[in-house]
């Protein structure tokens, strides 16, 4: 038999276990699956700049959000943002071009958050290229 001490906020745990059950639970863990993150990249705009962005993976759909800021110096509306999914070997696979940004009409020096989901995108995307667009 084994014994295993476990303390939890000051309490006493005493465990026994066989070692047929033991090996049972270890055939029954399922080992933990890590999803990759696609990493990302930008090109910025003569008007319009990304400065943050992050792909989450979803249980539905993944989504791209991030920060675009107005580098004009007038309003720029409206402003939108476009992925460009890529597989490991450099093809692009598609583009998701259904990013707005929070607001309709962008002041000169001000920023906006924005997002774009990516539904039914296959699971083997390995990087990414977002593009603003909008002019004054």
């Amino acid at each position: 038999m084994l014994r295993y001490t476990l303390v939890f906020s000051g309490a006493l745990l005493l465990f026994t276990f066989s070692s047929s059950t033991l090996a049972q639970v270890e055939t029954e863990t399922a080992p933990l699956v890590e999803e990759s993150i696609p990493l990302g990249s930008v090109e910025n705009s003569m008007y319009l700049s990304i400065t943050e962005h992050r792909y989450r993976n979803g249980e539905f759909s993944d989504q791209i959000t991030g920060i675009v800021v107005n580098n004009s110096t007038e309003e720029v509306s409206p402003v939108t943002v476009t992925a460009a999914l890529y597989d490991n070997s450099g093809k692009l696979v598609t583009t998701e071009g259904g990013g707005f940004a929070d607001v309709s009409t962008l002041p000169p020096g001000d920023n906006s958050a924005f997002s774009i989901t990516l539904s039914g995108v296959d699971a083997n995307i390995d990087h990414y290229k977002l593009l603003p667009g909008g002019t004054p």
